[in-house]
């Protein structure tokens, strides 16, 4: 069984406990290079990410009936300035469908926990063939979770569950002061203000 790397190299399995890593030679395919468009973050802290072959070229690899190692889809890669990678989550594909050539194609992606502060090196993955590097430099805050307080109940109470914990991460290059005020009279949060340091992080409730 075969399955391609994010960068470039294949994992091999003779259905037992020992791997084995293929690493070829040469340039890859130029025809199944993905490029990278654009990249906008949303309100929600996500970012999307717009361009074209961000499936690759085929499915991937496959054995039989018995196991499939597809890889038409995007995997997004991060590198800091020291040379730490990291991978992005990417999730909500416009499209899982191969050689797309140049139609428009897009994901949403989050944020790994740990990205260093400042600008990063971004590239999108498809059958282990990268796109060209792009620079990204994050929002200063990082919220986690990013789905916010959902809690039910009758009116006036209770409400399950009662409370979240969230986390607020300093990704920027510069201490800056934050607030949360409350969207409603019932809802308690705590602490309300604070200050961060790069690369520091909060614990609230």
């Amino acid at each position: 069984m075969m399955l391609d790397l994010p960068d470039g190299s294949v994992l091999y399995s003779d259905f037992g406990s020992r791997l084995y890593v293929y690493q070829p030679t040469g340039a890859p395919l130029a025809s199944g290079k993905p490029v990278i468009n654009s990249i906008t973050q949303n309100a929600d802290g996500s970012y999307l990410l717009t361009g074209t072959l961000l499936n690759g070229i085929s499915e991937g690899a496959a054995y039989g009936d018995d196991a499939q190692m597809n890889s038409n889809y995007p995997l997004i890669r991060l590198t800091d300035s020291a040379g730490h990678v990291r991978y992005a989550r990417t999730f909500n594909w416009s499209s899982t469908g191969v050689r797309t050539g140049g139609a428009l194609v897009s994901t949403r992606f989050t944020l790994p926990a740990g990205l260093a502060p400042g600008t990063n090196s971004l590239v999108v993955s498809a059958n282990g063939i990268a796109s060209d590097p792009v620079a990204l430099t994050p929002r200063a805050l990082q919220i986690t979770p990013l789905t916010g307080f959902a809690s039910s109940g009758p009116a006036g109470g209770p409400f399950s569950v009662s409370a979240q914990s969230f986390a607020l991460t300093n990704i920027g290059t510069a201490s800056f002061n934050w607030t949360l005020s409350s969207p409603a009279a019932w809802l308690n949060v705590s602490p309300g203000s604070g200050t961060l340091a790069p690369g520091s992080r909060f614990r609230g409730r």
